[in-house]
């Protein structure tokens, strides 16, 4: 929760660093997917980019968010679509 809780709140460097740590957390816990994917919504293009490369870390856990992922790598902000 306080994972989830740091990938929400705070300066953009420490929402990054949660959002990164959060595909570990995801692969061990499914049910924490929500908050990858919460990520891609952050007003800050790079938050975004972090969640793709959570969702990589989390492995077959991750396999729901396909779809979402996929949308994401067609964002044409290209700090979003880990160019």
């Amino acid at each position: 929760a306080a994972l989830v809780k740091l990938s929400e709140d705070g300066d953009t460097a420490g929402r990054a660093a949660a959002t990164e740590a959060l595909g570990a957390a995801v692969r061990a816990d499914a049910a924490l997917l929500p908050a990858i994917t919460a990520r891609f919504r952050d007003a800050d293009p790079t938050i975004p980019y972090w969640a793709l490369f959570a969702l990589g870390a989390a492995g077959p856990n991750a396999a729901p968010a396909a779809g979402l992922a996929a949308e994401r790598l067609r964002d044409p902000d290209p700090l979003t679509r880990l160019e």
